[in-house]
């Protein structure tokens, strides 16, 4: 058999681990429930995983009575603690454990991971509401608005992870901007500080018009998100060209 051959062999029995991305930056609970929904309607099988108190949840008219700490000392099981979101979300409300978790380091975070998927299925997306969990196939979007105080939070948020040694490479999806224009200024603005200053590499995924009501507009916020889902899910990250480098 030709090495050609035998590598494509490999390449179709190799299971490819499914794209975490975590979602940081002002407002991004909202921004990483829209994502999860356009990976929804898309077919994708969608894992979010919620970093913060309970707001994930709430976002899909769901209550959190337990998290992933429960399941992980035995007090309850998975399944008692996920939530079953729709276009076929799964919630798993996660903030204490990811915290102890990620303390413990990215073999510990490697393992949750297979133990997720050993429990629940495989999922085609893992999405983090924060932080992703610090593991190889691990990438984070930024989502900015255009003003001045989320622009201020942008720059903190990627000097944190710079400083944990985190991702050199992060992508940028604009909400709430008023036009194309003011969503490019915004990403501009963060992109060369964060180059000049952090040694950040930042790729814009796209843009969210700015919701507004009816329901043309809540179409084309919608059809804005499902660009961007497809972006970052077929897009391999290394492949994608940056706009800043």
């Amino acid at each position: 058999m030709r090495d050609d051959q035998a590598g494509g062999l490999r390449r179709l029995f190799v299971r490819p681990h499914p794209r975490m991305t975590g979602v940081v930056g002002e407002e991004a609970s909202g921004v990483a429930l829209e994502l999860a929904a356009a990976y929804g309607r898309l077919a994708h099988r969608v894992l979010l995983l919620d970093r913060s108190c309970g707001e994930a949840a709430r976002g899909l008219g769901l209550r959190a009575r337990f998290e992933l700490k429960h399941a992980l000392t035995g007090d309850k099981s998975l399944h008692d603690v996920v939530l079953q979101g729709p276009h076929g979300i799964v919630v798993l409300p996660a903030a204490r454990a990811l915290d102890v978790v990620c303390s413990e380091g990215r073999a510990a975070c490697d393992a949750l991971t297979a133990s997720l998927e050993a429990a629940l299925g495989r999922f085609d997306v893992l999405l983090v509401n924060g932080a992703p969990l610090p593991v190889a196939h691990a990438s984070v979007l930024l989502a900015l608005a255009p003003t001045s105080s989320a622009l201020t939070h942008a720059y903190t948020e990627l000097k944190k992870f710079a400083r944990a040694g985190a991702p050199r490479r992060c992508d940028v999806v604009i909400h709430k901007a008023r036009s194309e224009a003011a969503a490019l200024d915004a990403f501009d603005s963060v992109a060369l500080t964060a180059g000049r200053f952090l040694g950040m590499t930042l790729a814009l995924a796209g843009t969210l018009p700015a919701a507004s009501h009816g329901a043309s507009a809540g179409g084309a916020r919608s059809r804005a998100a499902e660009r961007i889902a497809e972006r970052l899910a077929a897009e391999p990250l290394q492949a994608r060209k940056a706009v800043n480098h």
